[in-house]
């Protein structure tokens, strides 16, 4: 099986093939928008197209700024610190790394004009997840002739369909997630607070260097339930026999997330109203997987999920959802999300994730998993089985 490449530093890093497979992608782009240049800006959990062109996914605000047919040795990448500089060009593909502090807009078209860009039509990438309003209005005052084309769609259009190496950097996020998992239902038990889940969590992927970017976790008696979703804010409860764990968790890899949702029972065989909740919710997990394939639409998948309303259960959460959580992003047809039209296109990655609710929202849980869109229905990104394990029988009810 092949593995990721890395670097003589240890870090990970993606072949000259895959490179150049993205480089004619933003090639195509900017001829096709008849582009001088291209602006791009990132942010912690909105640099995804920073690292899809750079490798550096965004500690703090940083900007790309690319020439047309550039590449790592032209391409111009500003930083906010400048004592991260040395630390990313250890793995970032530019050879040009800089500093921008204190005046971004400043900057960005300083290097505009070093690339004969000045003026002319450059495109810009960011407006709706990274560069704030006063920045770009900065921009556009230091750069008077030029006429800036918003092309971030047309490169996430781009990066929709995984490449192979990408693939692989999924899986090993999907592993790493599973890795919470396993440590859940190895760990669990009466006596434990939610902060030592998330510290047992956090030990489980931490020493193979992924990074937490959702960990939501909650704890509620079965007999007497008070929490129907998992919270973004844990709570130092300690659990007790009879209660369960429901989690929404995601390991990022170097920018690539897949996402699990899993129900853990404590000391105490699922519920009744929970074994409900849980067989509701692996059919429909099933149903919709089925027409994750290419041609696979969003109508399809929004009848695939009555199974949940037809057992009498609701939703709170998204059901189905691209990467990062959006586009495209669906529920049910009695939830809250708006409905969006969309045709699947092979080796996208997407998020299923059945939640169901009892009607009060006060039971419920998650079940889910990423996948790839493949031909014979989605194929999932993670191993770690699709079951409602009772954990820490027979334990003292000691805390960590």
């Amino acid at each position: 099986m092949a593995s990721i490449l890395r670097n003589a530093l240890g870090y990970p890093q993606f072949s000259e093939a895959e490179w150049a497979r993205r480089d004619a992608l933003a090639g195509e782009i900017m001829a096709g928008h008849d582009l001088a240049a291209l602006v791009v800006s990132g942010r912690p959990r909105g640099s995804a197209l920073m690292n899809w062109l750079t490798h550096y996914p965004a500690q703090t605000p940083a900007w790309l700024v690319r020439a047309r047919g550039g590449g790592p040795e032209s391409d111009a990448l500003l930083l906010h610190f400048y004592n991260h500089i040395e630390c990313t060009r250890a793995f970032a593909r530019p050879r040009n790394v800089r500093c921008y502090h204190p005046d971004p807009a400043g900057s960005v078209a300083g290097v505009l004009k070093e690339l004969g860009a000045g003026k002319g039509r450059v495109g810009i990438a960011g407006l709706r997840s990274a560069i704030l309003h006063a920045e770009f209005e900065a921009l556009k005052q230091k750069l008077p002739e030029v006429t800036f084309v918003d092309v971030e769609r047309a490169f996430a259009e781009a990066r929709k369909a995984a490449s192979g190496e990408e693939v692989l950097w999924y899986r090993e996020s999907g592993r790493l997630t599973d890795a919470v998992c396993h440590a859940f239902e190895r760990e669990i038990r009466p006596g434990l607070t939610e902060h030592d889940l998330q510290r047992i969590g956090h030990d489980a992927f931490l020493p193979e260097g992924g990074q937490a970017t959702v960990f939501f976790v909650s704890s509620t008696p079965m007999s007497a339930p008070e929490r129907g979703v998992p919270w973004q804010y844990l709570r130092p409860r300690r659990l007790e026999k009879g209660d369960v764990v429901i989690a929404e968790i995601t390991v990022e890899f170097w920018g690539y997330r897949t996402q699990i949702h899993r129900a853990f029972a404590v000391a105490a065989e699922p519920a009744p109203v929970y074994r409900a909740l849980f067989e509701a919710a692996l059919e429909c997990y099933g149903r919709v997987r089925a027409c994750v394939r290419p041609g696979g639409t969003t109508r399809e998948i929004l009848a695939a999920t009555d199974v949940l309303a037809e057992r009498g259960f609701i939703v709170h959460d998204s059901l189905f959802h691209g990467q990062m959580g959006r586009n495209p992003e669906i529920g049910t047809r009695t939830s809250h999300h708006a409905f969006e039209d969309y045709t699947l296109r092979e080796n996208e990655v997407v998020v299923v994730q059945p939640n169901p609710a009892t009607p009060d929202g006060k039971a419920g849980l998650q079940l889910g998993a990423a996948m790839l869109v493949r031909p014979g229905g989605g194929e999932c990104l993670h191993a770690y089985p699709f079951h409602f394990p009772v954990c820490g029988q027979g334990a003292s009810g000691g805390g960590a």
